[in-house]
């Protein structure tokens, strides 16, 4: 077992590997080398599963061409699994968990699915995956209620007050042509969410696998991101909290220092 922390990221990371220091006062910047512990890497799709610790699998979902893949996790459970994070949705996806589910998982059921983010690289199977197994979506509040927020907008045009604020975040015409040509599709890419939700909450210690884990929320890259962390087994479950795109995604984030101090406090 590491004698740090051992950080589970869900994007890809550069070749040189470089990550972010969060504790830094100059981490927007800073890079470091990972320590990267695995030899061995899931394939992308195929429904296959490395063990990264005890009782913890690590899978890798495709998602699109300037993003190939998406890490996501199952942690064993007596009698079956918990998932934490999905995928994007799409029919390689379902292909992928249908054969994980006969697979890697053994063909036993799925008790829970934990969502980190509400973004559809991470929950857009969430839906599926819960109708299939009857079990309960586990989510932290705001982004549950964000994703079903977004998806209403399916089908709608790009309004004129989102327009207004991009460009004040500094978007140019060909960025804002493609926020209004791509506004209204977040519905296509995510599973319904179910109907209802269990909470979870910053500070939330949740029984998974027979461990305690710790609900850490962050804020800045999605509403109410949560990520979870197991001291037994020094191991974070981050979502994307510590990865390099963080701040290119987030205009606002990088225009108002408030929100800045704000993101890089709730990583601390």
């Amino acid at each position: 077992m590491p004698a740090s922390p051992l950080i589970l990221t869900s994007l890809p990371v550069n070749e040189s590997r470089d990550i972010m220091r969060p504790m830094s006062s100059n981490w927007l910047t800073m890079p470091v080398t990972l320590d990267y512990p695995f030899a061995a890497e899931p394939r992308t799709g195929d429904g296959s599963a490395i063990e990264i610790a005890p009782g913890v699998l690590w899978l890798r979902m495709p998602v699109f061409a300037s993003l190939p893949w998406i890490n996501v996790w199952a942690i064993k459970e007596e009698g079956g699994w918990t998932i934490v994070d999905t995928g994007l949705r799409s029919a390689q996806t379902i292909d992928a968990w249908q054969t994980a589910f006969g697979g890697a998982l053994g063909s036993a059921p799925v008790l829970r699915v934990v969502v980190t983010h509400m973004h559809p690289d991470h929950c857009g199977v969430a839906g599926w995956i819960v109708e299939r197994f009857k079990v309960r979506l586990w989510m932290s509040r705001l982004e549950y209620l964000s994703c079903r927020l977004m998806a209403a907008d399916t089908g709608r045009k790009a309004p004129e007050d989102g327009i207004e604020f991009y460009r004040a975040a500094g978007w140019d015409d060909s960025a804002i042509g493609r926020y209004r040509a791509r506004f209204g599709s977040f519905g296509e890419m995510i599973y319904p969410l179910p109907a209802s939700y269990r909470r979870i909450s910053d500070g939330d210690t949740l029984r998974l696998g027979g461990r305690d884990w710790t609900v850490v929320v962050g804020h800045g890259h999605s509403p109410e991101h949560a990520c979870l962390y197991c001291p037994e087994l020094k191991l974070l479950i981050s979502g994307t909290r510590f990865c390099r795109a963080y701040l290119r995604m987030c205009p606002c984030i990088r225009r108002n220092p408030r929100l800045i101090r704000s993101a890089i406090g709730s990583t601390r």
